[in-house]
Formats: C-alpha cells, sequence, structure tokens
C-alpha cells in the first residue's frame, strides 16, 4: 500500500482553505487531517493529529510570518511546512526558505501549484512556484542593475536564471519544462549553458551552489 500523508490546511481565509481541501481530496497519497483559521489553533491541531506536512499561510493570524515556520520546525522538526502567500518577494521567499521551508507557492498560482509542492516536499525536494522563480529571477536582474547580484550569476540570462532556481529547488527537466512552458530540450540546453558558465560537473553541484548562495536551507 502506497504510503499516506497526513497534511493540516492552516489559512485564515475559509473560501481558500476549502479550495485547496477540495484539490488535496483527489490527491493520491495525502489525506487531509484537519483545518486551522490562525496560528494557535494550527499549533493545537498539530499536537492532537501529528501531520506530516502543514500548508501554512505566512499571513496567518495570532502568529503567522516567518518565525511561525521557526516556531514549528522547533515543536515539530518532522513536519514539512508548505508555504502558501500573498508575498511574492525576494524577501519572504528567501526568509522562508531559510526558516526551513520546503515550498512556496503564491495564492495567485494555480491550486495544482499547491498539490505539486507537497509530492516534491514528501519527497525531500524544495520547491518554488513557476511565477516564485520568476520573480526570484527579476529580483536578480533588478539587483546586477544596482550592483548587488552575486558575480557568480552575471554571466547567466534571465531564462537560464529561472532553470538554476527551478533546479536548484530539487525540479527535474521535465517539471522545469511544464513551469516555464518550454521543451525539454531547451531546458536540457538551458541546463547545458548553466553548468558551462558556472563551472559545474553535476546537478548535485549545482544544488550545492544554489544553497551556498542562500536559496535553500
Amino acid at each position: 500500500m502506497e504510503e499516506e500523508f497526513g497534511v493540516i490546511i492552516a489559512d485564515g481565509h475559509p473560501l481558500l482553505r476549502a479550495g485547496v481541501k477540495s484539490v488535496l481530496q483527489n490527491l493520491e497519497g495525502f489525506k487531509v487531517l484537519g483545518e486551522a483559521s490562525d496560528w494557535r489553533e494550527a499549533m493545537t491541531l498539530m499536537k492532537e493529529v501529528k501531520p506530516d506536512v502543514v500548508v501554512l499561510d505566512l499571513s496567518l493570524p495570532q502568529g503567522g510570518g516567518v518565525r511561525s515556520i521557526r516556531e514549528m520546525q522547533r515543536a515539530f522538526p518532522g513536519v514539512v511546512s508548505i508555504v502558501l502567500s500573498s508575498h511574492s518577494n525576494e524577501e519572504h521567499v528567501l526568509a522562508s526558505l531559510d526558516a526551513g521551508a520546503k515550498g512556496y507557492v503564491l495564492k495567485e498560482d494555480p491550486l495544482l501549484e499547491v498539490c505539486k509542492a507537497l509530492q516534491s516536499a514528501c519527497h525531500g525536494q524544495t520547491y518554488l512556484s513557476a511565477n516564485t522563480a520568476h520573480e526570484l529571477a527579476t529580483g536578480y536582474l533588478s539587483a546586477r542593475r544596482a550592483g548587488k547580484v552575486p558575480t557568480v550569476l552575471e554571466a547567466l540570462t534571465a531564462r537560464e536564471r529561472e532553470v538554476f532556481h527551478l533546479v536548484g529547488g530539487g525540479k527535474k527537466n521535465r517539471e522545469v519544462a511544464e513551469h516555464l512552458f518550454i521543451s525539454i530540450k531547451t531546458v536540457e540546453k538551458h541546463r547545458a549553458n548553466i553548468m558551462r558558465k558556472l563551472q559545474l560537473n553535476s546537478a548535485h553541484d549545482l544544488r550545492l551552489l544554489w544553497r551556498k548562495l542562500g536559496f535553500g536551507s
């Protein structure tokens, strides 16, 4: 029998919780164990049902924010957190990953992104939605113009940075292609260019560099 992961949905908006729940109920291998509308309720529920994953709103009432991720990691170190946020800026994304989140999905993203995040995170991969990766890449373009981007990434094009962030977060070529609406062959070309420009020998080296630059925990 396939392993089943228990999920808690912690968000202050009933309609959004209902939408996420409806999608997850049809996702094989996952079971919704409960819902919480604020941080205190979420912590109490986690103690009671012992979930494997929490889909967490960064703006959750009575707590929330990046500190809630750190608090959850301390209290329940085995629980995987997937951030569901309306904040797409680089600061929120990187701070969440640094705090221990294994996925970051925007509320404007299709709900299917939450499913992909759960599947990736529960198999040890960090997940960034396509829009999140795009925002990071855009942020680095602005930072480069301001002279603040790490020089190691200056050789990459905007598209190559998007691929770099997605692959660094654990995505395979097929997943990158789906996210960016490009062919797998094009992804392979971008990856080859990234490896050459950054003088990397393997996908493992790329992920290590991604973390070294502060994009993962």
